[in-house]
């Protein structure tokens, strides 16, 4: 599969130039199929936005994406029921949309979608055909045909023009043949082509930045909170050296006292994570009216792990610090 893209790099750039010098368009499409023929199988151009889709008094922020009828043999998107757009539907910019299995279950649940309408926009579209679960991607996407993209939200630069290549063709002769037919209209840094190695090459190495960032921020807050409640037992200690000197004076064991304060330290640090664990959940509840979004039950599982892990290591100190105090200075203690 080839991909091209606006600017001199594309995404793998700078993610604001590949949108803000966006120059592809159909003339670029015509000089591809004019200039390339023979070296790809199905081309589309594909404009790509987020858009709240609406169902009487549901409503779910998804991926609206407009297309050739190419599209669908292209990628291989198996339908659940109903149809795809038509080259008709196309050509008269019908208002038809084909949808995914996660928009059906936001909107409709056990409803049967095909044939009723949605709201894209202020306009009204006809569920056509739902797409049968595939990938997180396509579940949530909704694909429209190119010319009612235009006609109804007036946009019609592409977000990029993908082509698969047919077999007996190499990638690298189709890449040449296809960037000729682009350079007809368009500047050497004005487009970029890619292939999907190439895609997923990018996107690893921006999740593992975004990977990265994220781990440090989680360290510095797991530390942070690791110190804070460090800070709250050697407090405690200090405000209960009587009480200590007592309970040694009872019997109580070294083992005793610095297990009593390793308890109450990753009490602690539970009841925290607990509370982070209502804050992400209340976060991702409201998240979800825009985005798919879940908390999983290892995550949870995770998280208090996590906590308890905190606890031990921060309420070490304390607590040792508690156990070796003298019970005679203790009970002294003004």
């Amino acid at each position: 599969m080839l991909y091209f893209c606006p600017g001199a790099g594309g995404i793998a750039n700078d993610p604001a130039t590949f949108f803000s010098d966006n120059e592809l368009s159909l003339t670029e499409l015509h000089n591809i199929e004019r200039g390339a023929k023979g070296y790809y199988e199905y081309i589309s151009p594909i404009i790509a936005m987020g858009q709240t889709a609406k169902y009487k008094n549901k409503s779910y922020y998804s991926s609206l994406v407009s297309s050739y009828v190419d599209f669908f043999p292209m990628y291989n998107v198996p339908l659940e029921s109903g149809r795809y757009f038509t080259e008709q539907d196309r050509s008269s910019k019908q208002k038809v949309a084909v949808i995914g299995s996660y928009v059906k279950d936001k909107l409709f649940k056990e409803i049967d979608p095909i044939e009723k309408k949605i709201t894209l926009g202020d306009t009204q579209f006809l569920v056509i055909g739902v797409i049968e679960e595939k990938s997180e991607d396509f579940n949530k996407m909704i694909i429209i045909p190119d010319t009612t993209m235009d006609q109804v939200f007036d946009y019609s630069q592409y977000t990029y023009i993908s082509a698969s290549v047919p077999d007996g063709i190499s990638i690298d002769d189709a890449k040449r043949e296809i960037q000729l037919a682009m350079l007809k209209s368009m500047d050497d840094d004005e487009f970029t082509i890619f292939t999907q190695e190439d895609f997923l090459e990018t996107f690893n190495s921006i999740i593992g930045i975004i990977e990265i960032a994220l781990i440090a921020i989680s360290s510095i807050s797991l530390i942070v909170g690791g110190i804070g409640i460090m800070n709250i037992m050697l407090v405690s200690v200090t405000e209960r050296i009587k009480e200590i000197g007592l309970r040694r004076a009872l019997g109580a064991t070294s083992g005793n006292i610095a297990f009593q304060f390793m308890t109450e330290s990753i009490l602690v640090s539970i009841l925290g994570g607990i509370l982070g664990l209502l804050v992400g959940a209340c976060a991702t509840i409201i998240a979800q009216r825009w985005i798919q979004a879940e908390i999983k039950p290892g995550t949870i599982a995770l998280a208090l792990g996590f906590s308890i892990a905190v606890g031990v290591l921060f309420g070490t100190y304390p607590a040792v610090k508690a156990s070796k105090l003298d019970p005679i200075e203790a009970l002294r203690y003004e």
